[in-house]
């Protein structure tokens, strides 16, 4: 017994030297000082019996409250993508960018771009009103995954091409803080891809992504393969193949001649963005997670690292000013204990908190809407612990079905949240509200809605104005024809349809609001209005 003890200790101690050790081992970032180490290095991988080709998980926008804020990044521009004819209109809202007001006779259809057949996972996104970036990705003509991404002026209401760039790998994350866009590609490396490198004596780096660009759209391009030299690295042994990432960082204030291209390789889970800051999780033995730190400016770099026991929670980051906050699960048998571990301003953690703890029940993904800090899977999400500024409190658990319903939050301060759920015909509407973050919420409305017609589940919900926008399905004898319909929470707290509108067509897109105005696209046109007064409107012919 004494004997059993004493080893016990000492593989104890052990583990806690080895786990120290890579600790102080993963807080830097290695430089690949050429293709002859990086091919010694992808040696001693691919020679590891144990290793296994795993894909990486990455974090995907995934709320199960719509978020409260206006999800577009123009204040006056929209678009409408035709996937059947591959093609992008460029459309003008009613809002004067100049004086902030409405004006319906600005609004017009700018531009229609003809993209290529094969481009997918086709993305829009707008700089200062003054930019239009549109990324996409294809197979380039050795059959690999390729990222495209074109920029377009919009000055005097013209679309002109100004620059294009593309990045042999898939998009994984594309993001715009301040001045700045962030595009983060990846490829997997397999074991076959290494063992071609190493056996090509690393003279065909075929494995690593090749770089295109140019000042106009279809014009011809500069092309270029990355060095091993550029890349940094953070491996230790583990029981899978790292990865290739690239981030891609512009300056939309000077696209020409700012670009900075960061290339790492590293076993990758999830990653996100802050005001200033990006955030890196990377698995460790046991369970355990690397979470790393980088300031955004005024280059995109290393601040610090640290070693948080368990798995972290995808949406894992909860930022409050420079602080922030990474959920963890830790799985004993049956029993799954989800803490809540907050960091300061320079990265030192203050403190771990269990904030949840249930058997057989998991929750992959974390949200923090207001102060309240919720627990999601597919089928409920629970409200477990508020954090404010100053204080922070767990508090028994509310649920929160999903399923069917949809939720909307009005306002977070209190918190209060609007449910819809299809259910018999009807459509149930319910307010809730939790004004003290200890108590649960309690129920302020209920209305139900007639829903005889097939309900199409596309909303658009305006915190500032209080409306929700919904679209509905119906068939008569003689024709199909849609409707839609919007309602609006006045101060007392009770839905109140306030317009409708019908289109003779069987299908249409509703697109969210854009700050005072709807837009709706038809298969021949496209519907803005003002949610509160259907006078107030402009049909534009596509």
């Amino acid at each position: 017994m004494i004997k059993r003890k004493i080893i016990v200790l000492i593989s104890l101690i052990f583990a806690l030297s080895i786990s120290f050790t890579f600790a102080a081992e993963q807080k830097d970032w290695r430089n690949v000082e050429s293709c002859r180490v990086l091919s010694s290095h992808l040696k001693w991988m691919v020679w590891n019996e144990d290793v296994q080709e795993k894909n990486v998980i990455v974090v995907k926008d995934n709320p199960f409250i719509d978020d409260w804020e206006i999800k577009s990044t123009s204040r006056t521009y929209f678009y409408d993508y035709q996937l059947s004819t591959n093609s992008l209109t460029l459309i003008k809202g009613p809002k004067d960018p100049l004086w902030n007001t409405v004006n319906f006779d600005a609004s017009k259809i700018i531009w229609t771009i003809k993209l290529p057949k094969d481009f997918r996972n086709v993305n829009v996104l707008f700089y200062k009103e003054e930019t239009m970036i549109v990324v996409a990705e294809h197979y380039d003509s050795d059959s690999r995954w390729e990222t495209v991404a074109m920029f377009y002026d919009l000055a005097e209401d013209k679309l002109t091409a100004t620059n294009y760039f593309a990045n042999t790998w898939k998009i994984i994350k594309i993001h715009i803080e301040n001045w700045k866009l962030y595009i983060v590609t990846n490829s997997e490396l397999t074991k076959s891809k290494a063992q071609n490198f190493i056996k090509k004596d690393w003279d065909l780096p075929t494995i690593f992504p090749k770089f295109s660009e140019g000042l106009k759209y279809w014009l011809i391009t500069n092309e270029k393969y990355s060095v091993c030299k550029n890349y940094k690295y953070l491996y230790k042994p583990s029981s899978q193949m790292p990865t290739f990432w690239n981030i891609l960082v512009f300056n939309l204030n000077n696209i020409n001649n700012t670009k900075d291209f960061l290339y790492y390789i590293w076993t990758l889970w999830q990653f996100a963005f802050s005001e200033k800051s990006m955030y890196l999780t990377i698995p460790s033995d046991n369970d355990t997670t690397i979470i790393q730190k980088f300031w955004l400016d005024p280059k995109l770099n290393v601040q610090s690292s640290y070693i948080l026991s368990w798995t972290v929670l995808n949406g894992w980051v909860i930022t409050n000013e420079l602080k922030s906050a990474f959920v963890s699960v830790q799985t004993s048998w049956k029993l799954k204990v989800y803490t809540l571990n907050r960091f300061d301003e320079n990265f030192d953690l203050i403190d771990s908190t269990d904030i949840y703890s249930w058997m057989d029940e998991t929750f992959d993904w974390v949200e923090y809407r207001g102060t309240t800090i919720f627990l999601k899977n597919d089928e409920k999400a629970i409200a477990v612990a508020e954090w404010n500024r100053d204080d922070f409190f767990a508090h028994t658990p509310l649920s929160l079905e999903i399923g069917s319903k949809k939720y909307f939050m009005v306002s977070w301060d209190p918190l209060v949240l609007l449910s819809v759920e299809e259910r018999n015909n009807k459509l149930y509407f319910s307010l809730m509200e939790k004004d003290i973050p200890q108590e649960e919420f309690r129920n302020l409305y209920t209305a139900s809605y007639k829903a005889e017609w097939k309900f199409l589940w596309n909303f658009a919900w305006n915190r500032d104005s209080q409306t929700l926008a919904f679209s509905a399905n119906l068939q008569d004898s003689e024709q199909e024809f849609n409707w839609i319909r919007v309602l609006r929470i006045p101060s007392s707290w009770k839905l109140k349809e306030v317009m409708s509108r019908r289109y003779n067509e069987p299908s249409f897109l509703l697109l969210e609001n854009y700050q005072e105005f709807v837009a709706s696209v038809t298969n021949t046109l496209v519907d803005v209005f003002i949610p509160e007064n259907a006078m107030l409107m402009k049909v534009l012919s596509k």
